[in-house]
């Protein structure tokens, strides 16, 4: 019995080869076949093995590739018919050599440029970016071989390589081609600086080209180190405005647009001769505001630190306004011409003024006057008023004093401290005798809007009459009545119907007279009337300035107005002994003052009263 067994041939499908002559035919293994050409320019065969052959005789064409058909054949065995299969061979030709062109340089202000690759005969031409600052951008419509225009070139070195191949089989044709754009030139930023003889240029450095700097204007004199390094120094510098140009060069041919940029040098002269002025030293209230600094220089900027009591701290010579702020003032003046600046400092001193404050206490037509505060160093002098023994004493005391009578009398004390400073102070007072009467009441009170006074007395021996004073301002009295005693008669009440127009503290004061004119005066009782001074502060919030606005409705009164930061520091206060009507107080130049909170405390001679000020 024979078995015979049916394989079917197998050539190996196909394959490419790049300008190759010959080739090897292999069918499949184990078998014995014949191979034959099909198609194609005419090869030679020649049988290696059983399933083997070589063909040689292969050619290409010049610019296409050129396709053989081989069959391989198994014959007929037995029962099993013959079996045939095709091997194709591509026979691609090698590629044209390429031509890239010549190297490409830009100019500084050229954003196209065309890659010219040279058209191969054979294979098929493409542009690749091998390095560059960007990628650049094709033109619309464009291959990518011959004549392709790139957009969007920025300055830098670009390298392209141009490949020619008929087939990945084959090993492409190279040629590269660099472009090269100059950068635009850029002195970089103007240079200022103070009185300098010499500075350093710094531009940004040409690409390919050369660049060089030149002089264009300002003072006569100057001398450019190197002309070709963009960070070449300049000597021989005086103060004034230069200018001078950065410019890169570019191969005639091109026909480059000038690139140039300038650079502004300015050398400023220096500040000289900056001064704050003299020191000051001066007692509290001594002086009136007053300027400090000299007299200002042309062109120069003048800024002083700190600005606190000044009415503007930009001028050369502003106002002083602390005449009345007790303290030591360091003040630094900085002048300013461009980059060049002096400073120069003032001292001012305002010495405090002296406590001249003392109290009097007087059991009769004794007293002892007391001042509110000694002070080792200072010098006192008092003048204890007519009908005094003594009359005038010239240490701090306490000091005892008779007077002959009750008439009123004007105590002056006036100290002068160690620093210089003097001040003094005024009390008018009655001095309080024994006479053949008791007061045992004297009162005030409103009867019907009318000033009702009232009195009693015990113990009256020899006593003629009571005399009732009155006064607007507590100091100067005037005579309202005058009611004869009545024996054994106690109470004695008077109302007072000759007022107009209540306004403010009403004052009253009983004197008391004997038989020998011997007088005695009472303690003074006050009345007030319904209409009350008024403060207003405004503008509140503020910014620079606080005006405050003080209706007196006294003939005169003192009042003292203090600004305090929430955190009850004390920052300014200002006094003064005001008139009836209005009277208005100004705090200028807190602009410095930071945000915040601040309280405006008023001390006047019926109470103090507090305002919250906003600083915006």
């Amino acid at each position: 019995m024979v078995v015979n067994f049916n394989v079917s041939a197998y050539a190996g499908g196909s394959t490419s080869t790049c300008n190759a002559t010959n080739a090897l035919l292999t069918g499949n293994v184990n078998t014995t076949g014949t191979w034959t050409q099909v198609s194609g320019p005419a090869a030679v065969i020649t049988t290696n093995s059983i399933n083997t052959a070589t063909v040689t005789g292969l050619t290409t064409g010049a610019t296409l590739p050129t396709v053989y058909t081989f069959r391989y054949t198994l014959p007929v065995i037995g029962a099993c018919p013959s079996t045939s299969d095709i091997f194709t061979i591509t026979n691609y030709p090698r590629p044209s050599q390429a031509n890239a062109g010549a190297d490409v340089q830009l100019c500084f202000n050229q954003n196209t440029v065309t890659l010219t690759g040279n058209t191969p005969t054979a294979g098929t031409g493409i542009w690749v970016l091998e390095s560059g600052p960007n990628t650049p951008t094709a033109g619309t419509a464009n291959g990518n071989a011959v004549d392709t225009v790139l957009n969007n070139i920025v300055p830098g070195l670009y390298s392209y390589r141009y490949e020619i191949n008929t087939n990945s089989v084959c090993v492409a044709s190279v040629d590269k081609v660099q472009i090269v754009k100059e950068i635009p030139a850029d002195a970089k930023p103007d240079i200022r600086v103070c009185n300098a003889t010499s500075v350093n240029l710094n531009a940004t450095a040409a690409i390919i080209n050369t660049g060089a700097w030149s002089y264009v204007s300002g003072p006569a004199g100057s001398s450019i180190t190197n002309v070709n390094a963009p960070n070449s120094s300049v000597t021989g510098m005086v103060p004034g405005t230069y200018t001078y140009r950065w410019t890169i060069g570019s191969p005639a041919g091109l026909g480059c647009a000038v690139n140039s940029d300038d650079v502004q040098v300015i050398i400023d002269a220096p500040v000289t001769g900056m001064n704050a002025g003299a020191d000051v030293s001066f007692c509290e209230g001594s002086l009136a505001p007053f300027v400090i600094g000299t007299a200002a220089q042309a062109g120069i900027n003048y800024s002083w630190d700190p600005t606190l009591l000044l009415n503007n701290a930009t001028i050369a010579q502003p106002l002083f306004t602390g005449v009345n702020n007790a303290g030591t003032y360091t003040y630094t003046v900085k002048g300013t011409r461009g980059t060049c600046e002096a400073f120069d400092q003032v001292n001012i001193e305002v010495k405090p003024k002296p406590i001249t404050a003392f109290s009097i206490t007087s059991p009769g037509c004794n007293g002892v006057l007391t001042p509110a505060s000694v002070v080792v160093g200072s010098t006192y002098s008092w003048n204890f008023g007519e009908n005094a023994n003594p009359l005038t004493a010239s240490t701090a005391g306490p000091h005892t004093v008779t007077w002959s009578n009750t008439s009123p009398k004007t105590v002056k004390l006036v100290v002068t401290s160690a620093n210089g400073c003097a001040d003094s102070t005024s009390v008018t007072f009655t001095p309080v005798c024994a006479l053949p009467i008791t007061l045992t009441k004297f009162s005030t009170a409103w009867q019907s809007n009318i000033p009702l006074i009232t009195w009693q007395v015990e113990n009256a021996i020899n006593f003629k009459n009571f005399i009732l004073q009155r006064s607007f301002d507590g100091v100067n009295f005037s005579k309202i009545a005058t009611v004869d005693y009545i024996v054994n008669k106690k109470e004695y009440q008077y109302l007072d119907n000759g007022l107009i127009n209540l306004n403010g503290k009403i004052y009253y004061r009983l004197i008391m007279v004997d038989m020998d004119e011997r007088t005695r005066y009472s303690e003074i009782k006050t009345l007030v009337a319904v209409k009350k001074s008024e403060v207003k502060v405004y503008p509140n919030p503020f910014t620079v300035n606080v005006e405050v606005l003080v209706n007196v409705v006294k003939i005169r009164e003192r009042v003292e107005i203090a600004l305090y930061k929430d955190d009850g520091r004390l920052l300014l206060t200002k006094q003064g002994l005001f008139n009836k009507g209005n009277n208005t107080i100004t705090f200028s130049n807190l602009s410095t003052l930071p945000q915040g909170i601040y309280l405006l405390k008023i001390t006047r001679e019926d109470g103090v009263s507090t305002k919250k000020l906003i600083k915006n």
